[in-house]
């Protein structure tokens, strides 16, 4: 089963994202391996809906990151 999400040595992050329809969709970056799990377990819940993805990162304690 793929994990979702990767190390991004650029930012020191985990980056969470996978394809979907033959694009790649991200769901953001994450301070440790742990939060990216949480957050990769909840969107799996939620069949991967992208609207969901704030209220998950609230319910889990997770802060936003600015985007760049």
């Amino acid at each position: 089963m793929p994990k979702y999400y990767s190390y991004d040595k650029i930012w020191n992050r985990y980056r969470i994202a996978r394809k979907i329809n033959g694009k790649r969709v991200s769901y953001g970056t994450y301070a440790s391996e742990e939060e990216a799990q949480q957050v990769v377990l909840e969107l799996e819940k939620v069949d991967w809906d992208r609207t969901q993805l704030q209220s998950i990162r609230d319910n889990l304690g997770i802060k936003s990151q600015r985007q760049v």
